[in-house]
């Protein structure tokens, strides 16, 4: 995914992999990776309790600069046991053969309890652009190549 810097703010959240999840009453759960000042950021948001949670809001530590293509590499592995936080998310960055980033605490998407329970089913990429306050509107357009699902990982 390449960014055009000529209009871009680097401080303007874009989000550009957006995992989410409707239970009975809205989104009930979410993963989102995000761009803010040229850094991936993740989100990830619950209904273990029964009412929505951010339990993580983070950076990454990865810098994706504009100009540029990236390849991301997302994997998701969620629990559907109530209460319990030991799902795992690893991003892998360019090929890499061990994850950039990883977290394998805190991460408990998926619940049956409440509800009605949640469940993935919505999946977005490049959905949105937050523009800070006061600043003007602009467009901005990225470019996706090569977008693959899979159970297992891919070769790098």
């Amino acid at each position: 995914m390449p960014y055009a810097g000529s209009k871009t703010r680097a401080n303007h959240n874009r989000k550009l992999i957006d995992f989410a999840g409707s239970g009975p009453t809205g989104i009930h759960t979410r993963l989102t990776l995000h761009r803010r000042d040229m850094m991936l950021y993740v989100s990830a948001v619950d209904w273990m309790g029964g009412s929505l949670r951010e339990t993580i809001a983070e950076t990454t530590g990865i810098r994706l600069a504009d100009d540029t293509w990236h390849t991301v590499e997302v994997r998701m592995t969620t629990n559907s046991a109530d209460r319990v936080r030991d799902g795992v998310l690893e991003i892998y960055m360019n090929g890499a053969s061990t994850p950039t980033y990883w977290r394998r605490t805190g991460l408990g998407w998926i619940t049956q309890a409440y509800r009605g329970g949640s469940f993935f089913n919505l999946f977005g990429i490049g959905t949105q652009l937050t523009i800070d306050a006061g600043d003007p509107v602009y467009r901005e357009y990225r470019s996706w190549d090569n977008v693959l699902f899979s159970t297992r990982r891919l070769a790098p």
